[in-house]
């Protein structure tokens, strides 16, 4: 397959320096790298700037379905602009590609930018240590697989499909977790207001075992051995992935002192602040496995407290505002001690009540299982294709163009 320079396909534009004192209430949007997220851009935190500022940086002005892609930080990542965004101007470390050509098709081009196969050639391209940069230069220069626009049309049509029940898996996950919050508030209320008049008591009274900090090895005892819960293990859910856990070297003793159990409670205790006093909860284990350092596990009285009714309280802002009240805070940083998680106070309905609960949560799960296990096929069915796709390995000849299915 025949390949060409984005310079020679497209327009290449880097964004404009604004000054923070040229920001205002309304006018043009400006689009910055934290809004350039994996395949979308987003309106988080938006920003401003008068209309005759952006006069100044005409060049930088987006149109709908451009592609900008992040040179500072998430290196490569691209997204495409909406309509709903407009007007809008390109900030400083945001790359603009613009198709002026008719041998590209601009679904095809947004489909191979959006590939882990371009992104990861851009890391490998980028320089820096405390947070990589990317050149604009390597961005024009870049070859992109060029087939016939009628096989271009036909890619993206597939990707496209593929791409599309990703996100609907994806919707029907975030769909389950909400209903779960929905039913978690209608059987229990909020937690601050406590207007069903559940007893209110600290953590502590109702911990079977006292908190207790994890194990420390360093690196080169780490390779074999038994399984280690880390802290990318969870966050605010079940422990996750317990197949793939790294494993450590550890004594009888230690393993005495820092195992695990099912229905085991894990907080995460140094992180920063947004991160802080993460809940993980052990789901049915029959192995042996510890945690290390940077968390600290508890056990609870399950005839007064269930594992899953603390890990939906444990992610309601009544629970996040006693964890950021606690948090000791250092240089890019957070901490909180076993004295502050045995503090903290909750709200404690029937244990009844929780089991209903409970029951409803497994049902729930087990429906999750399924979806998420439909999207890592389909994930791993989109990288399969995309790879083959863009080294001309797919046989495209039954596969439509868009326009033929309409």
């Amino acid at each position: 397959m025949r390949k060409e320079s984005l310079s020679s396909l497209c327009k290449i534009i880097n964004g404009y320096a604004f000054k923070s004192t040229d920001y205002t209430g309304t006018g043009y949007r400006v689009i910055r790298i934290t809004n350039v997220q994996k395949g979308i851009v987003v309106d988080n935190d938006p920003k401003f700037i008068p209309e005759v500022i952006a006069d100044k940086a005409d060049s930088s002005k987006l149109m709908k379905n451009d592609i900008l892609i992040s040179l500072t930080g998430n290196v490569g990542r691209v997204g495409r602009i909406d309509e709903q965004l407009l007007p809008a101007v390109l900030n400083q470390r945001v790359g603009l590609i613009r198709i002026n050509t008719s041998k590209l098709d601009d679904k095809y081009l947004f489909q191979y930018l959006n590939s882990d196969t371009f992104e990861n050639e851009a890391i490998n391209n980028s320089n820096g240590v405390a947070q990589l940069n990317l050149s604009s230069k390597w961005v024009e220069k870049h070859q992109i697989p060029l087939p016939p626009l009628d096989d271009q049309k036909r890619i993206a049509h597939l990707l496209g499909k593929v791409e599309g029940m990703i996100a609907q898996r994806k919707q029907h996950l975030q769909q389950l977790d909400e209903l779960l919050k929905s039913v978690f508030l209608e059987m229990f209320g909020d937690p601050v207001r406590n207007e069903k008049g559940w007893e209110k008591k600290p953590l502590e009274n109702y911990m079977k075992e006292f908190p207790n900090n994890g194990l420390y090895k360093p690196q080169s005892d780490y390779g074999s051995g038994t399984k280690i819960v880390r802290i990318d293990s969870f966050y605010d859910g079940y422990v996750q992935n317990i197949d793939l856990l790294k494993l450590v070297k550890v004594t009888d003793d230690e393993y005495e002192r820092f195992n695990v159990k099912t229905n085991d409670i894990l907080i995460n205790r140094v992180n920063s602040i947004e991160y802080l006093g993460k809940l993980g909860v052990m789901p049915q284990i029959k192995e042996r496995i510890v945690y290390e350092s940077n968390m600290m596990r508890f056990r609870l009285e399950t005839d007064s407290i269930l594992p899953v009714f603390l890990m939906f309280i444990w992610r309601t802002p009544f629970i996040k505002a006693q964890i950021n009240n606690r948090a000791k805070k250092a240089v890019n940083q957070a901490s909180v001690n076993q004295k502050d998680v045995r503090s903290i106070v909750i709200v404690k309905p029937p244990i009844t009540l929780q089991k209903q609960f409970a029951a409803i949560v497994e049902k729930v799960e087990s429906l999750k299982s399924r979806y998420q296990s439909s999207l890592t096929n389909l994930e791993n069915l989109y990288g399969v294709l995309s790879q083959k796709a863009f080294k001309g390995e797919l046989d495209l000849s039954r596969v439509p163009m868009e326009e033929e299915t309409r």
